[in-house]
């Protein structure tokens, strides 16, 4: 009978560090699955930023190119 007591709480001992490492796994897996997506969210809004500030840039340089050649030249065009 006594040895059926500790064979019953040795189970549960090993339940409950079964347990903890089971919600552990479960932790690292979604810490790193919100790493690898906030990853992502920065580098897609440094893409869209790069996107944006290019053709800003491109009007930039267009505008610039019209002001200092209006007539539209191609071989007085600025060049940077």
């Amino acid at each position: 009978m006594q040895q059926s007591v500790e064979a019953m709480r040795l189970s549960d001992v090993f339940n409950s560090a079964r347990t903890v490492f089971d919600v552990t796994r479960f932790l690292v897996v979604v810490t790193v699955f919100l790493r690898i997506r906030l990853v992502f969210n920065h580098y897609r809004l440094f893409r869209w930023f790069c996107h944006v500030f290019s053709y800003q840039e491109l009007a930039f340089d267009a505008c610039l190119n019209l002001h200092l050649n209006p007539r539209g030249d191609q071989r007085e065009r600025l060049r940077f």
